[in-house]
């Protein structure tokens, strides 16, 4: 029976890596895991179960390997006795050191001996010791795959938890209006795009009001997403307080608008493959040109055709949010910092 219990979330490492775990070589992972649990729980609202920490001989010393339900989603191989480099973006990089790839962001970073740590940070780099490399990179991760980390148990304690607090919440909603495992995948719909669900009340209030008049989770999840509006927009602002999007071309919101269809798989687009790729690659020359100035980049569009264009672009661009205009709250400037459109071809091939 213990050979067939799995553990949600594993963290195997090299043996060089030993240290790092071990408190009396001063070692501090085990300390930077509880607290990743902690912030997790207070950013996301989920209880990140505990994450098995063991050694593998079979990786390389400095090697680690991150698991999930048992299969490897990510892996990195550090230099223990140096620090990393993370270059932000923008920086001139003529640091000495051992060129490599923040494996939490995907940054351009060094290893550096520990004597130029001042060097880089006067040069505006962020510099993070080798167990805050691995941290980092499991916040990450949990971040990423945090729909497939909560279990219909961890749905029935959150509601629970609402229903101490908050009875009028929960009496009568579930399973009377919606049930638990509708509710299960409003929330995996939203934290597969990274929206906090620690507003549990307003999520079931949400259900509760919609749950009558249809049971789709998709169409839930985007009344859900409504009534969490401040915290979408709160996550997207940068520090001037603004959100920086780019918007679709009207023509091309309508052709969308047109092209959208339900199916067995949920809302899709039905476009001819050489328009949607013209979409796609014009999507992703103005998401870089945000990521590369520190933003996360944020297309805007009709509430209609919002969930479709998430899924069309989450196969390539999976880190560009897709926002309906009614998702951000009145008081925060948005500035729209391109218009992408197709060109006249296209429009006329769409249009026929």
């Amino acid at each position: 029976e213990d050979f067939l219990r799995l553990d949600t979330l594993e963290l195997e490492i090299g043996y060089g890596l030993i240290p790092l775990v071990d408190a009396e070589q001063g070692g501090d992972l085990l300390s930077r895991v509880s607290m990743i649990r902690q912030q997790l729980a207070q950013d996301m609202g989920i209880i990140v179960p505990p994450i098995r920490i063991r050694d593998n001989v079979q990786l390389k010393p400095n090697q680690y390997v991150l698991k999930l339900k048992g299969t490897t989603v990510a892996e990195y191989e550090l230099m223990v006795d140096h620090l990393l480099a993370i270059n932000p973006g923008g920086i001139d990089d003529d640091l000495d050191g051992f060129k490599t790839v923040d494996p939490a962001f995907g940054l351009d970073a060094k290893w550096i001996i520990t004597n130029l740590k001042e060097l880089a940070e006067m040069k505006g780099f962020t510099v993070v010791e080798p167990a805050a490399v691995i941290a980092t990179h499991l916040a990450e991760i949990v971040k990423t795959h945090a729909a497939e980390i909560l279990t219909r148990q961890d749905v029935r304690n959150l509601v629970d938890t609402v229903g101490k607090d908050a009875p009028a919440a929960v009496e009568g909603v579930i399973p009377e209006i919606v049930s638990l495992s509708v509710v299960h995948k409003v929330l995996e719909n939203l934290l597969s795009e990274r929206v906090p669900i620690r507003d549990m009340q307003s999520i079931l209030e949400t259900l509760a009001d919609y749950g009558e008049v249809t049971k789709d989770p998709d169409v839930l999840s985007e009344y859900s997403r409504l009534a969490l509006r401040r915290t979408i927009s709160n996550m997207h602002m940068n520090s001037d307080g603004k959100i920086n999007v780019f918007t679709l071309d009207p023509r091309v919101e309508k052709i969308l608008s047109d092209s959208v269809q339900a199916q067995k798989t949920g809302l899709t687009f039905v476009l001819p493959p050489e328009i949607s790729e013209a979409l796609l690659k014009r999507v992703t020359v103005e998401a870089e040109k945000l990521a590369a100035g520190g933003e996360t980049p944020v297309v805007l569009v009709p509430a209609n055709i919002r969930l479709a264009l998430k899924r069309l672009l989450s196969s390539i661009r999976p880190e560009v949010s897709v926002l309906s205009y009614n998702e951000i709250i009145p008081d925060i400037e948005v500035y729209s910092v391109a218009v992408i459109g197709l060109d006249e071809n296209e429009n006329q091939e769409l249009s026929s």
